[in-house]
C-alpha cells in the first residue's frame, strides 16, 4: 500500500509533523510512503507555495 502523508495545520512551526508524527504511524500500519510528507498552511491549502513540485515528486508513484 502506497500512502502520502499530508497535514494541513495552522502555523508552520508544525511544518515537520507529516514526516516526524504521520510518516511513522503509516509505516507501522504497513505503508510504503515513497516522497516526504506536505504540510499546508490552512489559510492557503488552496494555492501553496512548493505544492506544484511535491505533486509532480509524487506523481510518480500513483
Amino acid at each position: 500500500m502506497i500512502a502520502f502523508p499530508l497535514m494541513l495545520g495552522g502555523a508552520w512551526n508544525h511544518g515537520l509533523a507529516p514526516e516526524v508524527f504521520l510518516k511513522p504511524v503509516l509505516v507501522e500500519l504497513g505503508a510504503n510512503c515513497p516522497v516526504r510528507g506536505l504540510y499546508l498552511l490552512d489559510s492557503d491549502y488552496e494555492t501553496p507555495d512548493g505544492l506544484e513540485e511535491w505533486v509532480e515528486e509524487a506523481r510518480r508513484f500513483l
